[in-house]
């Protein structure tokens, strides 16, 4: 570790998604998935319909074209899936910003009926990925500085509504490079395979939680959990400006809508949960880890580690409370017994906004804001060389 640190300083000093939105399965992407893609896409394009503004609530989407008047270009296939196919594109006369189209058939149009509550109904997965998608647009909107927003790939635009006789709906969204799985990137490999993140440096891992950890932070506090630990929703990138590697999660069709200050009246036609259901896809991504390390963690990251497995329960909210002034515990502890005494002397709840935050203090400083670029660079190095003066 302080080998490699000090090379790596040697050699720097001078100088000053989606997986599952790519490839939801390994089911082969055919050139009839583009061309079927191609004319939908054309035929949304030109069909009368309204454009798609934010909406107050989830049943208000519907129907809708693409916002842009430029075609779309389909280059190759990237993935196909049970969900949909997703293919790289571009719009017209910008091939330099390549983008990842993905297209879900959701039934026969005059079959398919809207169950929002229901996570095996296309059409309710579609409009719920699609609402939560433009939460994450309009919040980034807001404050372009979040801590975390850079981790949730844009949405580019969107359609929906019948093709000759079947109902699609079109995504338009960042194109990621090349990617892996957060977790084997993390964890060593398994004997005999292939290891993800290659190039992956000791120096960048903390790096890495911090930056997972800053984006369920910021989905926590725009009011969305993303309620699905799939390995594939997790993914490291590798910039290809050199940047190194960063976190990216990606797919909320599955996702919770999370009570806020700001936004607190629940809709009746919406999935509602909590943000412990990411904290509990962080203990989990913990204990893999923790029990295939692929290098010894930090002296910071065995704490982090430490503090996520002193959560309990966070699944089900026990030791969480609502955000608000008012928030009750999300789950409420059993009344004092006999059988369980430890009841009466259990931690005051905290907001899951407050444990985010912790858990970031216990990672050391974000990268980003008002740190230098070389400082910003020197960070992971100075902070390996800390640790492992600490731990010796």
């Amino acid at each position: 570790m302080l080998l490699m640190c000090g090379w790596t300083l040697l050699v720097r000093l001078p100088m000053l998604s989606a997986a599952r939105i790519q490839r939801e399965t390994q089911d082969e992407c055919m050139e009839q998935d583009i061309f079927e893609t191609k004319e939908a896409t054309d035929h949304l394009l030109h069909t009368l319909l309204p454009m798609l503004s934010i909406p107050t609530a989830m049943s208000s989407l519907g129907a809708h074209t693409f916002k842009t008047r430029r075609p779309l270009i389909l280059d190759s296939c990237l993935g196909k899936g049970t969900f949909g196919v997703v293919i790289k594109g571009h719009l017209e006369g910008d091939a330099g910003t390549p983008l990842a189209v993905k297209r879900s058939t959701l039934g026969e149009c005059n079959s398919v009926t809207y169950k929002p509550k229901s996570i095996r109904n296309k059409l309710a997965q579609a409009r719920r990925e699609l609402h939560r998608y433009m939460r994450i647009n309009a919040a980034k909107g807001e404050e372009t500085s979040q801590p975390g927003s850079s981790v949730v790939p844009t949405l580019h635009d969107s359609a929906e509504g019948c093709v000759h006789g079947q109902y699609m709906a079109i995504m338009v969204l960042d194109l990621l490079p090349s990617h892996w799985p957060f977790e084997t990137c993390l964890t060593a490999a398994s004997s005999g395979q292939k290891q993800a993140c290659p190039d992956l440096r000791p120096s960048e891992v903390d790096k890495l939680w911090r930056e997972l950890t800053e984006g369920y932070w910021f989905l926590c506090n725009i009011g969305i959990a993303q309620s699905d630990g799939w390995i594939e929703n997790q993914l490291v990138i590798k910039e290809t400006d050199g940047d190194g590697h960063h976190v990216r999660l990606i797919d909320f069709d599955k996702s919770s809508w999370v009570p806020t200050v700001k936004d607190s009246m629940a809709p009746t036609d919406d999935l509602i949960g909590h943000c412990g259901y990411d904290l509990n896809i962080l203990q989990m991504l913990a204990k893999a880890a923790e029990a295939s390390p692929r290098w010894p963690p930090s002296s910071n990251l065995k704490r982090f580690f430490k503090a996520l497995n002193k959560l309990g329960d966070v699944e089900n909210g026990e030791g969480l409370r609502a955000p608000g002034p008012q928030g009750r515990r999300i789950k409420p502890l059993p009344k004092p017994s006999l059988g369980n005494l430890w009841n009466a002397f259990a931690k005051k709840a905290r907001k899951a906004d407050e444990v985010y935050r912790d858990l970031l203090k216990l990672l050391g400083k974000s990268c980003s804001g008002q740190i230098p670029h070389l400082a910003c660079f020197l960070l992971p190095c100075i902070t390996a060389i800390l640790s492992a003066l600490a731990d010796h």
